[in-house]
C-alpha cells in the first residue's frame, strides 16, 4: 500500500492485464526509509478486528485489489500464515483505508535493476 498506483491498475484492469504485488509484505525493507507497513494503523485496526498478523491483512489487501501477489518464504510458519491470509475477507471500506496509505514509495525501485526500468 505504500505505492498503491490506483490510476495504473485501474487501467490495467480495464485492459485485462492482471497486477502483480511483488514485495507485497515489505519483509527485509530498509525501515530508515520505508516505515514498517504493517504498523499503519489502517492496517493494525483490520488485524485486529480479523484476528490476523499485519503481513496476513497486507496480502488480503492486494487478493482484494484483484492482485497477483508473491510473497516468498522458506520458513514453515510463515507459509502458514500466508495460507492463513486467504480466510478472511477485508471489507471495501477497509480496502480503501488500506489503499489511502500510499506514498508513492516503491520497496524494489528500478534503479536495482541493472540501468533498466522495469517497475511502471
Amino acid at each position: 500500500p505504500l505505492c498503491a498506483q490506483t490510476e495504473l491498475v485501474g487501467f490495467m484492469k480495464t485492459t485485462g492485464i492482471v497486477p502483480i504485488g511483488y514485495c507485497p509484505i515489505a519483509r527485509g525493507a530498509d525501515t530508515a526509509k520505508c516505515p514498517d507497513v504493517s504498523q499503519q494503523p489502517g492496517i493494525k485496526s483490520a488485524a485486529d478486528k480479523h484476528s490476523k498478523s499485519g503481513p496476513q491483512v497486507l496480502l488480503n489487501w492486494g487478493l482484494s485489489r484483484g492482485h497477483v501477489v508473491i510473497p516468498r518464504s522458506s520458513n514453515f510458519d510463515r507459509l502458514k500464515e500466508n495460507i492463513e491470509s486467504l480466510d478472511f475477507q477485508l471489507s471495501p471500506p477497509e480496502v480503501e483505508a488500506i489503499t489511502a496509505i500510499d506514498e508513492g514509495h516503491r520497496i524494489c525501485g528500478s534503479s536495482q535493476w541493472i540501468g533498466h526500468s522495469v517497475f511502471a
